[in-house]
């Protein structure tokens, strides 16, 4: 293909429309008990969300191929057509990256539903650095051929990574059908036969305990005789080592470290987005210390942004509006935190966020056009907290900021008899309110669950350091009113 605006135009377009009709499958999905719900429409989803994340990871390496050959002419050519030529291939690369990344977060919302249950072994994949765009060429297409045949494999549901953000060790994840738990995580290595069909390899690890090939036939060969010749055996036993790292997860439940709370803004989201009928900015006080702030692009398509410039004119318009809104966050009695600034979905860079013990907002109790709109990006949703407040009643707890004089560092804790315990990640629990919808109410009850079980270890003869399991989860089905 040609890389010209019209065609990139035309190839992101149609993305987007096969986009659409995978997000309607997930509402159906999250509404299983209508009608309308189709269980075809959840075998075939990962196949074709995965074709298109192919065709735009393709369309990436073209782009990529031909900024290198117009680098290689740069003395050929006027350094003004040059800097033109490239600042268009940076357009085209960005909107390509950009549609990967919302097509993902529909990967992260389905596979959501069957990870669910495996949340230890979920949330150990964020830690490691993600592969941004999904495998194109043989590797790729392997994948995809395997994951259309292969939906549901020995009575396990197979889910593949490359359609995800958060899946980032190995290829495949098996979840048993008996009990919804992970039982085995895979690498699939695909080679092209002298007859141009292709052959996939799959090496399952097991979870411990638990059993995923034990009932399948196979003559399985020799691991190097498999594999020799078309992949790095050294990288393939790095790979086997990440995934074992993820499977060491217990089992067992350790339920005096779990603490799991579900108090979310959402009604005050989906007013803030309603109050855009009409505007391009709506603001929307939740609390004193707690504001939201919604977007809407006038661009409906993923072509028309592309280009489009930020409609500086809105905000300027209503400046004085806006300072005031800021102004009124602030506390007039205390000494005041910093404003915290952010972001519900997607940050100020496009980024998908995510946080160790939430869940996609998707799956929040929030209306299905409110959630369309934010991700394909038609609205952004700002946000802005102070926690003033929140520390101050955290103080109630005998909780506040003190300095190491050893170290000079400063931490957020207090007392517990003769010893001192801190919280070393204070911003997680922000992030949970400015970029999540959790209620300060929420926070604080999850607070105290840790000073809770962090008293119960006060006698322990040595320092110790506790990592209790936060989930703020909100999976809401069937609530949709949909027939």
């Amino acid at each position: 293909m040609k890389l010209t605006k019209n065609n990139i135009s035309k190839a992101i377009d149609n993305v987007q429309d096969k986009y659409s009709a995978l997000f309607d499958d997930l509402i159906l999905l999250k509404n299983f008990k209508s009608k309308n719900f189709k269980s075809k429409s959840i075998f075939d989803f990962q196949y074709k969300l995965g074709i298109q994340l192919y065709k735009l990871a393709s369309l990436r390496n073209e782009i990529t191929v031909q900024e290198k050959k117009l680098i290689d002419k740069k003395q050929l050519i006027k350094p003004r057509w040059f800097i033109h030529r490239m600042r268009l291939y940076r357009k085209f690369k960005d909107s390509v990256e950009n549609c990967i990344r919302i097509g993902k977060t529909l990967g992260d919302a389905f596979v959501w539903h069957f990870y669910q249950f495996n949340l230890p072994e979920l949330f150990r994949h964020i830690d490691h650095e993600e592969i941004k765009i999904p495998p194109t060429g043989i590797g790729g297409m392997g994948e995809l051929e395997f994951i259309k045949k292969n939906f549901i494999l020995n009575n396990h549901f197979a889910l593949l990574h490359g359609i995800t953000n958060f899946l980032k060790i190995g290829d495949v994840s098996f979840i048993s059908m008996d009990d919804c738990l992970l039982t085995s995580l895979g690498e699939i290595k695909t080679e092209k036969k002298e007859d141009g069909s292709l052959m996939v390899h799959l090496t399952a690890i097991n979870s411990k305990g638990r059993h995923f090939f034990e009932n399948i036939n196979s003559d399985a060969k020799n691991e190097k005789d498999i594999y020799k010749g078309y992949f790095n055996p050294e990288r393939f036993k790095r790979q086997i080592k990440k995934i074992i790292a993820v499977l060491k997860v217990s089992k067992e439940k350790n339920n005096e470290n779990q603490l799991i709370y579900d108090k979310y803004y959402v009604k005050e989201l989906e007013d803030v987005v309603d109050g855009l009928k009409g505007k391009v900015l709506n603001m929307k006080k939740v609390n004193a210390r707690l504001l939201f702030v919604s977007n809407r692009f006038n661009y409906r398509t993923f072509s028309k942004r592309m280009f489009a410039k930020q409609n500086v004119k809105a905000y300027k318009r209503r400046e004085d509006e806006i300072v005031k809104m800021v102004n009124s966050l602030y506390d007039k009695e205390n000494l005041n935190h910093p404003i915290q600034m952010g972001s519900i979905h997607f940050d100020g860079k496009l980024e998908p966020i995510s946080l160790i013990g939430t869940c996609p907002i998707f799956w929040y109790p929030i209306r299905p056009d409110i959630i369309k709109e934010i991700y394909f990006q038609n609205v952004f949703v700002l946000s802005l907290f102070n926690p003033t407040e929140l520390f101050l009643n955290l103080k109630k707890l005998g909780l506040e900021f003190s300095k190491d004089e050893d170290t000079g560092k400063f931490y957020f804790g207090k007392m517990i008899g003769e010893k001192r315990m801190w919280i070393e990640n204070i911003s997680y629990f922000l992030s949970l309110i400015k970029d999540h919808l959790q209620t300060e109410e929420a926070v604080i009850e999850a607070i105290k669950g840790i000073v809770s079980i962090t008293e119960n270890q006060k006698d322990a003869s040595t320092g110790v350091k506790i990592m209790p399991e936060i989930y703020h989860i909100s999976t809401a089905y069937n609530q949709d009113n949909i027939k």
